[in-house]
């Protein structure tokens, strides 16, 4: 997650956040380790930054949650 962040822009952060259903300052919080995703927001997190990638050619990194935080 923390490099999927440093890679994206300020307004790419905000449409991955809104794409999953949560804020740019929880991305934050779950980049930092501060809190960790439920399975369904990392699932969504998953999905939203995937197609993110595909859209920007791959300049964003494929997925951003870790195994870790889908079990």
């Amino acid at each position: 997650m923390k490099l999927w962040m440093l890679a994206a822009t300020p307004v790419q952060q905000t449409d991955l956040a809104i794409r999953a259903g949560t804020s740019r300052q929880y991305l934050y919080h779950l980049s930092g380790g501060f809190r960790d995703a439920s399975p369904s927001l990392a699932a969504r997190l998953e999905a939203a930054s995937l197609s993110m990638s595909n859209e920007t050619n791959g300049k964003l990194p494929k997925g951003c949650m870790s195994i870790r935080a889908l079990t």
